[in-house]
């Protein structure tokens, strides 16, 4: 996986379902995937919705505390990564070794 390293979790809030992202380097806009990783965290998400001092907004750029919605619960201090490309079958099996075929 192609991958730009954008910045940290700041915060999160179990009841919203909701992290707050520093922005440290490069930008992020709604459609984008992001892979947490951090304390138990490995996993990637498409962001449907950015929001800066709780309104909507299209693209957060460095400097930025956006709060994004999410699908499960990451750790503050957590690495956050623009996820540039999808990885190919090879490079999963040499991840997860060849037994293991996520598509079946």
């Amino acid at each position: 996986m192609d991958e730009q390293w954008i910045g940290t979790v700041e915060h999160y809030y179990p009841r919203a379902g909701a992290a707050v992202i520093l922005i440290d380097r490069g930008e992020v806009h709604v459609g984008d995937r992001l892979h947490f990783f951090g304390r138990g965290t490995d996993l990637v998400e498409e962001i449907h919705s950015l929001q800066i001092e709780r309104r909507a907004v299209r693209e957060a750029r460095p400097g930025d505390h956006v709060g994004v919605h999410l699908s499960f619960r990451v750790p503050e201090k957590a690495d956050v990564f623009l996820v540039r490309s999808e990885p190919d079958r090879a490079d999963f099996h040499s991840r997860y070794g060849a037994a293991w075929d996520p598509s079946y």
